[in-house]
């Protein structure tokens, strides 16, 4: 197994902490990209399997989670 430990960890991620998610695709995958509100963190998972309907399903868990916080929006990169 060629895979760092760091690369093992498990996060959660809070929608309320959510800046906005993007799905970048090209001809062979897509890659999901979630930039945080907090500390220019950001997650980038290659080769995803989405819905067609993730980003809808997503905006709304995370306007819901950011009720107290300015609304997110998704978008498409």
């Amino acid at each position: 197994d060629d895979e760092s430990e760091s690369y093992r960890r498990n996060e959660l991620l809070r929608a309320s902490e959510i800046k906005k998610i993007r799905i970048r695709r090209n001809p062979f995958f897509k890659s999901l990209m979630i930039d945080m509100k907090e500390d220019n963190q950001r997650f980038f998972l290659s080769n995803t399997s989405l819905t067609e309907n993730f980003l809808a399903e997503a905006n709304a868990l995370i306007n819901q989670g950011a009720s107290n916080a300015p609304q997110a929006s998704l978008q498409k990169a």
